[in-house]
């Protein structure tokens, strides 16, 4: 176990307690898809000494605010307190991380629930969009989602996700964040009070085959429930922390960042084919993506494409402008200014740096002040001269809209 201490001037302490073996777990293995999501939940549901209800409640009595999240590569249980109360927050807290029975009659009830949480997420357009795009574009873990699917719910045992828990939940494999106004050396001693001792390091978890895009092609996917054709054009890029990630933000935020960018200017303010345009550039632990994304009516599609091919084209054959760098730095610094002043987004950050390796905004801050027109046009044209994905969702034809005679 790992305890990683900050020091804040807040009157509220953050708690971030981090396995680093999510969903991933499940790719190739005799988990079913689901269990770890499904797990998360269930570690909520009582312990020997209190039941789901009484843990509920004994938060509520201390004002704590507690939540949970799994994704591809970890499942993370965060709470925050007011700092008076956190010596009893944390006795509730690591009863539930150490000591949670995963009671057999929560099992079913908990089963139901996230079922409704996946019926949920596939109705979800900009979710069911992201999975059908991975699972379109990616060889490995990431190209499954990682709330389950229908069958694979269903199919989950109780005693699955009791040997989940037992491998992959040990408290020695964690990472636990603490940030507090109580110095560095009281905050891991609390922690240790009720966690056990830290051992400085953790247990690395299964090793798997690294994520690889699959050959790009373009894709049209039938949607009838939706009126626009929604169109997400799609590059291999970088992986997070990645030297080049700066100067591919701010191609993408001079791209299709905002009204001044020339994807805005030209597809939605010259021509008025779009309500809205965008690139991003999207970051994750293994690679990453370049997006350029727009919805319009169906007959529109090819008219913004070929504008949005010639603007590339534009791109990669004379750069961008030192005014457009300029620009896109200014405004990039506003941002990062903003979060830097906001005490929640900084503890967050520093959090995300201390267990993942994050950037600080003060690193961010300076690599884009060092950031030359050089750099943001060799990477665009690194990463705008390959072969890319386009994906189409929407109707192959309009359909009549027409009223019911009475």
């Amino acid at each position: 176990m790992i305890i990683k201490p900050i020091k804040t001037k807040s009157r509220l302490s953050r708690i971030n307690i981090v396995f680093k073996s999510g969903s991933k777990v499940e790719f190739g293995t005799r988990f079913k898809f689901g269990t770890a999501h499904m797990l998360e939940h269930m570690m909520f549901k009582g312990t020997e000494k209190r039941s789901s209800i009484d843990i509920s409640r004994e938060y509520a009595e201390i004002g704590a605010m507690v939540n949970a999240f799994t994704s591809h590569n970890e499942i993370c249980f965060e709470m925050t307190v007011m700092t008076e109360y956190l010596e009893r927050a944390l006795d509730i807290f690591s009863d539930m991380i150490l000591n949670a029975t995963l009671p057999e009659e929560e099992f079913e009830k908990e089963r139901l629930v996230v079922m409704q949480e996946e019926e949920s997420h596939a109705d979800d357009i900009n979710s069911f969009f992201a999975d059908y795009e991975f699972e379109t574009m990616i060889d490995g873990y990431l190209s499954k989602t990682v709330i389950g699917y229908k069958e694979s719910i269903e199919s989950i045992t109780l005693e699955e996700l009791r040997s989940f828990k037992n491998r992959f939940l040990d408290i020695s494999m964690a990472t636990i964040c603490i940030a507090s106004s109580m110095s560095k050396k009281d905050a891991k001693n609390t922690i240790q009070k009720y966690f056990g001792k830290a051992s400085g390091r953790v247990k690395s978890g299964p090793k798997l085959e690294k994520n690889v895009f699959k050959e790009p092609k373009e894709f049209f996917i039938e949607r009838s429930d939706i009126s626009h054709n929604y169109v997400d054009i799609i590059y291999p890029a970088f992986e997070r922390g990645n030297d080049k990630s700066m100067p591919l933000a701010i191609a993408a935020s001079i791209l299709g960042g905002g009204m001044d960018s020339r994807l805005f200017e030209i597809v939605r303010e010259k021509h008025g084919l779009v309500y809205s345009i965008h690139a991003n550039r999207i970051e994750l632990s293994e690679l990453g993506f370049f997006n350029i994304s727009f919805s319009c009516s169906k007959d529109n599609v090819e008219k913004v494409m070929t504008l949005i091919d010639k603007a590339i084209e534009d791109v990669m054959d004379n750069g961008f402008t030192e005014t457009e760098l300029n620009n896109a730095k200014i405004s990039s610094k506003m941002f990062l200014c903003e979060v830097d002043e906001n005490e929640s987004y900084v503890v967050s950050n520093k959090m995300k740096s201390e267990i993942y390796g994050y950037k600080t905004y003060k690193e961010k801050f300076e690599i884009l002040e060092n950031t030359s027109l050089d750099d943001v046009n060799k990477v665009s044209e690194e990463v705008l001269g390959q072969d890319r994905f386009v994906f189409v969702f929407g109707k192959t034809e309009e359909e009549e809209d027409y009223a019911e005679p009475l």
